[in-house]
């Protein structure tokens, strides 16, 4: 059973928005990029571990504090007795382990991922053992990816290949027994759900570029087609509608303490549509509350 299904980290939501309207630093584009692809690799492991959902009790995008440490869990598996905890990379292309070192193809080192989840399951031992939970915990460093490939790779029993995946399914599905589920809500309800480490470029309202953004590829070179948002990049057209309620959206994501006004929108579009339209899209989808120039629009 899906107890926390996974979904796009408030960090990228807020770098993708960023990307489009300011430029990123090359660390933050890098972050961005970085973030983007990890989590594309989350989804396909997902797809690739569905048949597992009705024989374990399923947490994606765990975040525990553990004494004051942070221990992160793309994803885990409880059975009867066992926990299954998985570290998920998208690595793609030539990596080298050479003395306990990971290299990218040009020899650029980067952080060792074994260490990584050393660090996490300790954490989680840990943990567990405060709950008063006494459960066999294996944990897995995951390469979803069919396109990495790591020369000298050390025999390590935590380490699952791509062309492995389908051994470890077939392993896994043999899983019989009654499930715990007081552990499982237990750790549901303990997930942190804002991230205190998290790191953004520092933006302003009157910094960021105003317009409204192409669905598909997010250009904010887009113009008004009958009752359609066209854009003029990839050709894609989406309503009026859909375009402006995504566009408040994105506009109290990134100015969560902004007041939501029909003034606030329409500077945010670019005076792209006319205030008659945002109101209506406003009125349809949110509630207006306050008088004069205190009123302002809440979630419904």
């Amino acid at each position: 059973m899906l107890l926390k299904a996974r979904t796009i980290p408030l960090e990228l939501i807020l770098l993708e928005s960023l990307n489009t309207r300011m430029s990123l630093s090359e660390k933050d584009a890098s972050t961005f990029f970085n973030q983007k692809k990890g989590y594309k690799g989350e989804c396909r492991f997902d797809q690739l571990f569905e048949p597992l959902v009705n024989k374990y009790h399923i947490i994606n995008d765990l975040l525990l504090d553990v004494n004051n440490s942070l221990v992160q869990i793309d994803s885990l598996f409880i059975a009867s007795d066992t926990i299954h905890l998985f570290e998920i990379k998208n690595f793609e292309g030539d990596f080298i382990y050479e003395n306990n070192r990971w290299l990218t193809g040009n020899r650029t080192e980067i952080s060792n991922p074994l260490l990584q989840i050393n660090r996490s399951e300790s954490l989680f031992r840990r943990l567990l053992h405060d709950l008063g939970f006494s459960f066999a915990i294996n944990y897995h460093l995951i390469f979803v990816n069919p396109e990495f490939l790591l020369y000298h790779a050390p025999q390590h029993a935590a380490i699952i290949f791509p062309a492995q995946i389908n051994r470890v399914l077939d392993r896994m599905s043999v899983q019989t027994g009654k499930l715990s589920d007081k552990l499982a809500k237990q750790l549901v309800s303990l997930h942190v759900n804002e991230n205190p480490y998290r790191r953004l470029p520092k933006y302003s309202f009157d910094e960021l570029a105003k317009g409204l953004c192409c669905m598909n590829c997010g250009s904010i070179v887009t113009s008004l087609k009958h009752r359609n948002i066209l854009c003029n990049s990839c050709n894609i057209e989406e309503s009026v509608d859909h375009t402006i309620l995504r566009t408040i959206n994105e506009f109290s994501t990134l100015f969560p303490n902004e007041k939501i006004t029909t003034r606030a929108i329409n500077a945010w579009c670019d005076n792209q549509v006319s205030i008659k339209t945002i109101q209506r899209v406003l009125a349809k989808n949110y509630t207006y509350i306050g008088h004069g120039k205190s009123s302002n629009y809440v979630i419904k």
